[in-house]
């Protein structure tokens, strides 16, 4: 059972003779390919002492995949509630895209981080972490363009023998395993994240995680550029407001100004009038800015 002569020191067997009762361990050795729960019980004559014992062992392999499934999983939901928790709470673009890179880089130590934004039907890069820099890129190129194509996150083992990654600066930069994750929103592309190992990774086992890494992020970001287009609105109509405010303030002060010559005019045509009336003479009509009509007869 344990591929030797001498007795396994981690056997539960030596502990249950010793302590003349049942015992039970979790072993792994070398003549034994998989762990095994191992339960020992003694087996006592009328005396009391040990004459034998049942061993029962049990495989499990199984469980330990299943254990380490769960807490494969239990960790991705950890990192997804931290990085989506912490991104929807930035409504600034500019502090999004930072916030989430800083998240990723610290959670899922990527080599390399590239944060694009769809532009007039082109990828530009937004921000980066790892060194590599590629302004923009056209649609078909590599691996970031296919999941803007397809809408779909595109992964690859080894992008140095993949021909879908057709753009050598990641190659160049020493990366190995690449995923690529577009930000979709009602079936319209926003972006694109692309991430990136030295050293391979199994990206297929992580599928799921990763779709909903990319689906948090995209609404995250979707409610980041509404807010940012609703602050912008709000610039546009204080400033229009601002304009007509000023235009209505331009009216009324010449409107005031108009007052000012029209009562400084009914002055000058006053002082006219008494002098006329000084003269002896009377003018040929009233005057319509001084409702005060003349009795005395008119000149020609």
């Amino acid at each position: 059972f344990h591929a030797a002569d001498t007795p396994y020191t981690e056997c539960p067997y030596l502990k249950a003779i010793e302590e003349k009762r049942p015992a039970t361990m979790e072993i792994f050795c070398n003549g034994i390919k998989s762990p095994v729960l191992v339960s020992v019980s003694p087996i006592f004559d009328e005396k009391g002492e040990i004459v034998g014992c049942v061993h029962i062992a049990k495989d499990t392999s199984q469980l330990k995949i299943i254990e380490a499934e769960a807490l494969t999983r239990s960790e991705e939901l950890r990192v997804l509630y931290e990085i989506i928790s912490k991104i929807q709470q930035r409504l600034d673009i500019n502090e999004l895209i930072n916030t989430t890179i800083a998240e990723l880089k610290n959670l899922l130590t990527p080599d390399l981080i590239m944060f694009y934004l769809l532009e007039d039907d082109k990828l530009m890069l937004k921000a980066q972490s790892g060194g590599i820099k590629e302004e923009e890129k056209q649609t078909g190129e590599c691996l970031c363009s296919l999941a803007a194509m397809d809408l779909k996150p595109v992964y690859s083992t080894d992008i140095n023998s993949d021909e879908r990654c057709s753009l050598i600066g990641c190659k160049t930069g020493g990366m190995k395993s690449s995923v690529a994750l577009p930000f979709v929103k009602e079936g319209t592309l926003i972006g694109v994240l692309a991430m990136a190992w030295k050293e391979e990774q199994a990206l297929k086992d992580r599928e799921s995680f990763f779709e909903a890494l990319s689906g948090g992020i995209s609404l995250a970001l979707h409610n980041s550029i509404l807010y940012s287009k609703i602050k912008n609105h709000a610039i546009e109509l204080e400033q229009r407001v601002s304009e007509r405010t000023d235009e209505l303030q331009r009216m009324v002060n010449l409107m005031a100004g108009r007052e000012i010559r029209m009562a400084e005019l009914k002055k000058v045509i006053k002082m006219l009038k008494e002098q006329l009336k000084a003269a002896g003479l009377t003018p040929v009509a009233d005057d319509p800015l001084i409702s005060e009509p003349f009795s005395e007869g008119e000149i020609e």
